[in-house]
């Protein structure tokens, strides 16, 4: 799970890290794991 300052952030993480670190996984775990991503918004 990750934190992301803004939605901004997170559109740049999902740009320049999403895809390399889910080939990590892929490459450590092969198919045994589940990735997914959702985006939720905080309320105070």
């Amino acid at each position: 799970q990750y934190y992301a300052e803004s939605k901004a952030d997170y559109n740049r993480y999902i740009e320049h890290h999403a895809q390399r670190l889910r080939k990590d996984g892929t490459d450590k775990w092969g198919d045994q794991f589940v990735g997914f991503r959702s985006l939720m918004q905080v309320v105070n």
